[in-house]
């Protein structure tokens, strides 16, 4: 190419498919000064600049769904518990260390009710979820009477094998027994 009295030489090297050069005439090259020709790029139309990639990189959307499970698992822990119990009977061991609690728990209308007894210190706030030693299907007519510092009378009327989740006959160092 000749431009005024001076012989100038353009070169094209060789570019990738997916990232073709343009020429455009009339720039300046900001180190000499010389008319030069500006080889550009166009922008990439997918991802890695090839046309038949998505537009998309392949770990979009995983990282959304990374998020939405970690605020759907923080909610579920700051939740303690979904259910609803509805304290029915409490009754103090002897000397006052243990409390044996009936309650009835309501998960909602998918559901049905369960009847649990559970065993906790004296000093503890109740916790439906701990020391649990009676879970029978439905609403039951329960009571309880402590026979000893460490034994524990439950009496469940109306409950079958089929209805009981769980029966516990040692819980530590104490002693139940059913009737």
């Amino acid at each position: 190419m000749k431009i005024g009295n001076r012989q100038h030489e353009v070169r094209q090297s060789f570019h990738p498919p997916f990232a073709p050069r343009t020429k455009i005439k009339g720039v300046r090259s900001a180190k000499d000064g010389a008319p030069s020709v500006f080889l550009g790029h166009r922008k990439p139309r997918g991802w890695m600049g090839h046309p038949s990639h998505s537009v998309k990189s392949p770990t979009s959307g995983k990282k959304e769904i990374c998020v939405a499970l970690l605020l759907v698992s923080a909610l579920l822990v700051s939740c303690k518990s979904l259910c609803g119990d509805d304290s029915k009977l409490r009754a103090a061991s002897p000397v006052h260390q243990l409390i044996a609690n009936f309650y009835v728990r309501d998960c909602g209308a998918t559901t049905s009710f369960s009847s649990i007894v559970n065993i906790q210190g004296a000093s503890s706030k109740f916790d439906g979820d701990e020391g649990q030693i009676l879970v029978v299907r439905g609403q039951r007519d329960i009571s309880l009477a402590w026979t000893g510092n460490k034994t524990l009378l439950v009496t469940c009327n109306g409950c079958s094998r089929e209805d009981t989740f769980r029966r516990v006959v040692v819980l530590g160092d104490i002693d139940i027994q059913y009737r």
